[in-house]
C-alpha cells in the first residue's frame, strides 16, 4: 500500500522512473496525444528559479544579430528566471549579414542589447552558423562546467517556463534530472506576422496560443528546458542537435538519451515560442537557402531535410494578404489556435492530412478554461 501511494505521488509529480525517449531529428514522429492536450490545466509555474538551484544553472544560446528588440526581452526573460547572466550565460552572435544598411544598424543594436543587459564577456560574435555547429559549440560549452552544473539551451524565440514542484525535485534529487517541454507557438490576434515591440510584454503582443509547427508542419515541437551537464557516473553529456542530447558511451552507440546513466526527465510544462513574428518567413527563407547553397553546413542528408523544412514552413504557412500586403498565418493552421485541439493519439502526420483536407468534422475542439 506504501509502495502504491509513493508511486502515485511521483507519478503525479511527473517523477517516475520510466524514462521519456526522445525522438530522432527528421521523423517529426512524436506521439501527437502527449502534444494535443489542453494548455489550461498545468500546476503552477515559478516566476524563478530556487536560488541554490539558480547558482548551478547557465544558459546557452546561438542567436540572429537581426532581431534586437527580441532579444532584449528573451535576456530579460531569463534574468526574470534567476539566471546570473553576466557570470553564468554564454551566447553567439550571428553577424552575416548581406552588407545592408538596415542589417548593419539591427546588428549593433543587438550588440548594445548584450552589452548592457549581460556584459561585453557574456557574448562572441560568428559569422559561420548552422545547426550542427550550434550543437557542437553548445556540447564544448556544457563541458566546460562544473560537475553539478545544469544548462538552459534556448533559442532566441523560446521562453522556457518551469513548474516549482519540479524545480524543487531537481534540486534536492541524488540523481540526474532533465526536463523536457513542448512548444506554444504563439501568434497576433489577427494573425499577422507582426514586428516585437519594445516594453509591452510578450504574451500581450501574441497572445493566441497554437501548435501550428507540430500539427501544421508536423515538425519538432519538444524540447529540452533544463538538463544536467553529467549523468550518474559522471559521463559528459553531448548534443545531437538542439533537441536531444546523449551521454557519450565507449561500449555501445548514441541511443538519444537511453544511455545516460540513472537519468530521470521529466514531461515539463508547454512554454511560448515566438517565432512568427514579422522576422518568421525572412528567417525560413534564410535558411532555406543556408542549407541548400553551403555544401558543409551539414551532412548531405541534414541539409536536404532541413532545407526541405524551411521551404515548407515558407510555403504552406504564410500567404500575403490582398488587401493590405502583410503577411498572414493560411487560413488552414488557424485551427490550431484559439482551442485546444485532441485528436485522440492519431499520428501527428495524420493530423495534417486532416487539417489539409479543412473539414470541421474531423476536428474535436475543446475550448480554453
Amino acid at each position: 500500500m506504501l509502495f502504491k501511494a509513493v508511486f502515485l505521488f511521483l507519478t503525479q509529480l511527473g517523477l517516475s522512473s520510466q524514462k521519456y525517449i526522445p525522438t530522432s531529428d527528421s521523423s517529426g514522429e512524436e506521439e501527437a496525444e502527449s502534444q494535443t492536450q489542453p494548455f489550461a490545466s498545468e500546476p503552477a509555474l515559478c516566476s524563478h528559479f530556487p536560488p541554490r538551484l539558480a547558482a548551478r544553472v547557465y544558459l546557452y544560446s546561438f542567436v540572429t544579430g537581426q532581431q534586437s528588440v527580441l532579444l532584449e526581452h528573451w535576456l530579460r526573460h531569463y534574468n526574470r528566471l534567476g539566471i546570473d547572466l553576466r557570470r553564468r550565460a554564454h551566447i553567439r552572435l550571428h553577424t552575416a549579414t548581406k552588407g545592408s544598411g538596415p542589417e548593419l544598424e539591427e546588428l549593433e543594436k543587438s550588440r548594445l542589447v548584450l552589452n548592457r543587459i549581460a556584459g561585453a564577456d557574456t557574448f562572441v560574435e560568428s559569422e559561420a552558423w548552422s545547426s550542427e555547429l550550434k550543437s557542437n559549440l553548445a556540447t564544448l560549452y556544457l563541458k566546460s562546467l562544473p560537475f553539478d552544473a545544469m544548462l538552459i539551451y534556448a533559442d532566441l524565440d523560446e521562453f522556457f517556463e518551469y513548474r516549482c514542484d519540479q524545480l524543487e525535485a531537481v534540486l534536492n534529487s541524488r540523481t540526474p534530472v532533465a526536463i523536457r517541454g513542448s512548444m506554444q507557438d504563439r501568434v497576433a490576434a489577427d494573425f499577422r506576422l507582426r514586428s516585437v515591440q519594445p516594453i509591452v510584454p510578450m504574451a500581450e503582443q501574441f497572445p493566441q496560443r497554437c501548435r501550428i509547427l507540430r500539427l501544421c508542419l508536423v515538425a519538432r515541437s519538444s524540447k529540452y528546458t533544463l538538463m544536467p551537464a553529467r549523468d550518474f557516473n559522471g559521463t559528459e553529456v553531448r548534443f545531437q542537435n538542439a533537441h536531444n542530447f546523449d551521454c557519450k558511451s565507449r561500449n555501445k552507440p548514441s541511443n538519444k538519451g537511453g544511455n545516460c546513466a540513472n537519468l530521470t526527465i521529466l514531461q515539463g510544462p508547454s512554454f511560448p515560442h515566438y517565432h512568427f513574428t514579422r522576422y518568421a518567413q525572412h528567417f525560413s527563407e534564410t535558411k532555406a537557402a543556408t542549407y541548400m547553397n553551403n555544401s558543409k553546413a551539414e551532412s548531405k542528408g541534414q541539409k536536404k531535410y532541413k532545407a526541405n523544412k524551411y521551404s515548407r514552413e515558407t510555403s504552406m504557412v504564410y500567404r500575403a494578404d490582398s488587401e493590405t500586403g502583410l503577411v498572414q498565418i493560411n487560413e488552414w493552421c488557424r485551427p490550431t489556435c484559439n482551442a485546444s485541439l485532441s485528436f485522440f493519439g492519431m499520428p501527428a502526420k495524420e493530423v495534417h492530412r486532416l487539417l489539409t483536407q479543412s473539414s470541421p468534422a474531423f476536428l474535436i475542439f475543446r475550448p480554453k478554461t
